[in-house]
């Protein structure tokens, strides 16, 4: 499902008991729904311990992250705040 000229990659995370798309898309920044796309071989409400769950499949694409503003924060602190962030990732 790789664009042509992007290398496929696939990282991948190994399911342990309590385990939640929700959960890891918290730990890993990616969406909730594109762990689901993702994973979709999975039942979201009964994922299997030991499986692995799909969290990028293309080198170069964007990864979702989410940081919640507390008051007083600018654009610049957050960016600060994320190494590799930058002004203009922030306003897309």
């Amino acid at each position: 499902m790789g664009s042509a000229g992007m290398a496929v990659q696939a990282e991948t995370v190994t399911i342990e008991p309590g385990d939640t798309f929700w959960g890891i898309s918290q730990e890993t920044g990616i969406s909730v729904d594109r762990l689901m796309e993702l994973n979709s071989q999975y039942d979201p409400y009964a994922l299997p311990i030991g499986g692995e769950l799909v969290i990028s499949k293309e080198s170069g694409s964007p990864t979702e992250k989410f940081h919640t503003i507390q008051p007083g924060e600018t654009l610049i602190s957050i960016a600060n705040l994320h190494e590799g962030v930058t002004l203009d990732e922030l306003y897309e």
